[in-house]
């Protein structure tokens, strides 16, 4: 069995268990609010920016190299979503919540570590933003009544033009690592990890008093800063 199949099954439960989170059942009743959207998209800027930061410092890295697509990177969609949302002053709204504080500094982490450990972190990002995510698109703008892409860029992979071919070549990309059996298990164990994070940060969207008071954001943000430089 390939290493693709071998990760895409070793994740399979707490897959499952991520969508049948709250956030994720709102969306497919059409629930989502425009501030869950808010929350999430703030979110995803600190989650992709560091990401795509780690996977950029260590591209050269013949793991890393294997799933360097930088026609993947959300960064630049996700700053027009957070417009469409806030405004142009953006940056000065929005704040990392503790969940992500938590899932960044790992991401971080293991750049710094175990940069191998990144094609776990991607894995998890990008096949989802490319699967259940364009299912996720539609439900969005069904339930906020949006307009062609405003507010939901960031499912929209404008240098891609198959998803499913592409799909099919980043997987073939996995299978080619040459991987030992203690290797394998130490991504598709970060992979879980990194689930984790991503349902602990939904779970924080959905929370009555999910972000902090007014005292407490820029001390967050302060160690966010910090994060992304260790």
């Amino acid at each position: 069995m390939g290493f693709s199949k071998l990760l895409r099954e070793g994740i399979w439960d707490i897959h499952s268990m991520a969508d049948s989170s709250t956030v994720a059942q709102d969306m497919q009743e059409a629930k989502t609010t425009f501030e869950d959207m808010k929350k999430i998209t703030a979110g995803l800027y600190y989650i992709y920016n560091t990401l795509e930061d780690a996977i950029e410092q260590n591209k050269d890295n013949p793991y890393v190299s294997k799933i360097y697509y930088p026609e993947l990177f959300r960064r630049e969609h996700i700053v027009e979503d957070l417009k469409f949302y806030f405004g142009e002053n953006y940056l000065e709204q929005i704040y990392p919540t503790v969940a992500i504080l938590l899932y960044i500094s790992r991401i971080s982490y293991v750049a710094k570590h175990e940069p191998m450990l990144l094609i776990a972190h991607a894995y998890v990002r990008y096949m989802a933003d490319l699967s259940g995510g364009q299912m996720i698109k539609d439900m969005i703008r069904n339930a906020l009544n949006l307009q062609n892409s405003e507010g939901t860029r960031f499912y929209e992979f404008d240098k891609i033009k198959d998803i499913i071919e592409f799909k099919r070549n980043y997987r073939a990309s996995l299978d080619t690592l040459d991987l030992t059996d203690e290797q394998i298990k130490a991504i598709i164990g970060e992979a879980n990890i990194a689930f984790l994070y991503n349902v602990n940060f939904f779970r924080e969207v959905n929370r009555p008093v999910p972000y902090p008071d007014e005292i407490e954001k820029p001390y967050l943000v302060r160690a966010y800063e910090k994060i992304k430089f260790v």
